[in-house]
């Protein structure tokens, strides 16, 4: 406080949102350029939870143009294991308003907790949102 008055200062607020157990990123910042990021990428961490080793589980990752202007390098990274496979039905080029799935399939070879990540690229280094996969691998009990 400065003679009576409260100095504002600017900041960025990082909200986790829960939503059916999951929580989503929401952003509102601005590069230095002030232009607003367009790219959402929800959710942000994929848990599968148990699963079987040699079964699977498949789920799924949004993304969305919400700006309004095209992303027009759309990149999406990830490694191809042997636990998670990743497919997507994404292009290049993400007018407004128009989205993608990327589904990724969990399927445990062995017995203990496996992690990997997916990385969503947009037109700027700051529009990179990585979203963590991790899922627990065990075996049935034999009786």
């Amino acid at each position: 406080m400065r003679n009576g008055m409260w100095l504002l200062r600017p900041f960025f607020l990082l909200l986790l949102l829960p939503v059916n157990g999951l929580f989503a990123q929401s952003l509102d910042l601005a590069n230095k350029n002030n232009l607003r990021l367009q790219l959402d990428v929800f959710p942000q961490h994929v848990d599968f939870g148990n699963v079987y080793v040699g079964s699977f589980s498949t789920r799924f990752i949004d993304v969305h143009n919400i700006g309004k202007e095209p992303i027009n390098h759309l990149n999406i990274e990830f490694m191809q294991t042997m636990d998670f496979n990743v497919h997507h039905d994404c292009r290049q080029v993400l007018l407004p308003g128009e989205g993608c799935t990327i589904d990724v399939t969990f399927t445990p070879n062995y017995e203990g907790w496996i992690s990997d990540y997916v990385y969503v690229e947009g037109d700027t280094s700051s529009e990179r949102s990585t979203v963590l996969l991790q899922g627990q691998g065990y075996l049935r009990s034999r009786r």
